[in-house]
């Protein structure tokens, strides 16, 4: 698989927007490279984060803190995996996307005035919703190749919420993109246990 390239990530995101809807319920999709295993990595390392405006107005979801929560709550699910973070020579690099999009819906609504309306077909109004649309997308590259092997993403609509509960919702929306992930957690994870359980030797 070649490098993901910006139009790509559109076009990826494009097809959550699409299949969210105008839900309020959160949507999560993944795909894995052909012929990749997850199995195989043992170690990862977060690639330089993406930059993000500055200033009080700046929404949650393209904050510093948004970041923050994205990596600590990836960190989280990593290590129940069996992943250990590592800044030298690791085997994968892990990069994360936000994306917000403002969205229009629009929902057909039946008023009949009179019975001539009913009868000319009159009746059927479309009226317009207007909303904020965020998405997360994690995506795992090969370190020593750079190739996208999996992708995990969340797509939502944006609530008004403070950033206590936001911080709660991203949460729950990595939990839910790693219930796709390919492979297994570890029971109890422990590094001294780590090579047992996954049935294979450490990498060091």
């Amino acid at each position: 698989m070649k490098p993901v390239f910006p139009y790509q990530i559109l076009i990826f995101v494009g097809a959550l927007f699409a299949f969210g809807g105008c839900s309020t319920s959160l949507k999560v999709y993944s795909e894995e490279q052909l012929g990749a295993n997850l199995a195989d990595y043992y170690s990862y390392d977060w690639l330089d984060g993406q930059e993000v405006p500055t200033g009080a107005q700046v929404p949650y979801a393209l904050s510093y803190r948004a970041g923050d929560q994205i990596r600590s709550a990836t960190d989280a699910q990593m290590q129940r995996y069996g992943y250990q973070r590592c800044d030298v020579a690791p085997d994968l690099h892990l990069h994360y996307h936000v994306i917000v999009e403002n969205r229009v819906y629009f929902q057909q609504e039946w008023s009949c005035n009179t019975p001539e309306d009913m009868r000319l077909g009159k009746c059927k109004r479309v009226q317009p919703m207007y909303f904020q649309e965020g998405t997360i997308i994690i995506d795992f590259m090969d370190a020593k190749t750079g190739q996208q092997v999996w992708r995990g993403a969340a797509v939502g609509t944006i609530e008004n919420y403070t950033p206590a509960q936001w911080d709660t919702e991203v949460g729950d929306a990595i939990r839910r993109i790693f219930k796709k992930f390919p492979i297994r957690p570890l029971p109890q994870r422990q590094v001294g246990a780590f090579a047992n359980a996954r049935g294979t030797d450490f990498k060091e």
